[in-house]
């Protein structure tokens, strides 16, 4: 597995990693134990994404249990780039 992180460093592949609110890469901000805190990584063309983070739960403050809608950003971000690759 780790000729495979050598890769998906090398091809930029890596798209969200836990950290802290300060961008610390530590094991406290890594609830899932994932390897090198990854969160989340797409194919060579980077036009798939998988990501292990649920931000639809926080995506409107209705159903989000602390009541914010910061996993919108996510979803946000997303379209943005894709709005960036296909103009």
């Amino acid at each position: 597995y780790t000729d495979n992180l050598k890769e998906l460093e090398e091809n930029n592949q890596i798209v969200f990693r836990y950290s802290t609110e300060q961008g610390e890469l530590n094991n406290d901000a890594n609830p899932n134990g994932s390897l090198d805190n990854i969160g989340g990584i797409c194919n060579l063309e980077q036009n798939c994404v998988g990501i292990m983070p649920h931000p639809e739960r926080a995506s409107e403050a209705i159903i989000s249990p602390k009541k914010t809608d910061h996993g919108r950003k996510i979803f946000d971000s997303m379209v943005e780039f894709i709005k960036r690759r296909i103009s």
